[in-house]
């Protein structure tokens, strides 16, 4: 079953009112992403549909999107799963995310402030602790806020730099 995090239970029960398709996406992309839900899991439309107080219909949708970001597995007369990596989709993956974050770090190094340093830090410090912790929900959620954050430092700086020209 999927877990609702305790805020989103919270926030269901001041409103009664029903989830929002982007909210079912996003919890079940989290959870996927997090591995709460293991490669394989199957995903049932109406296990989901009742959890969440929604028809089938948008959970549906929800599944089709998740399909979309390659999360999901839809398989005719079977249902729908949570996707798994073969090892040379893997290594394809691992690879185009070297070249990507090389570019970023050659890009970032030239603006980068002592203040977003230490924000990186600190962030690698939670990672490491989550990691001794063998907390891998957290590390991955920490290691894709990481990865994010510097790309955004890229983006901030540069528009500073041409601010300033």
């Amino acid at each position: 079953m999927v877990r609702t995090s305790k805020a989103a239970q919270t926030s269901q029960s001041k409103a009664i009112e029903k989830p929002t398709e982007e909210f079912i996406y996003t919890e079940l992309y989290n959870t996927i992403c997090e591995r709460q839900l293991l490669p394989k899991t199957k995903l049932g439309e109406a296990m989901l549909a009742e959890h969440y107080g929604v028809s089938r219909t948008i959970i549906r949708q929800v599944l089709q999107r998740l399909a979309g970001d390659r999360l999901v597995k839809l398989e005719p007369n079977r249902g729908a799963f949570v996707a798994h990596l073969t090892l040379k989709e893997a290594q394809q993956i691992y690879e185009a995310w070297r070249l990507v974050e090389a570019a970023i770090i050659r890009e970032v190094v030239k603006t980068i402030t002592p203040e977003q340093i230490a924000s990186l830090r600190k962030l690698i410090t939670a990672e490491r602790k989550a990691c001794d912790a063998e907390d891998y929900p957290l590390l991955t959620r920490l290691s894709m806020q990481f990865h994010t954050q510097l790309a955004t430092y890229v983006v901030i700086n540069s528009l500073v730099v041409s601010s300033k020209s």
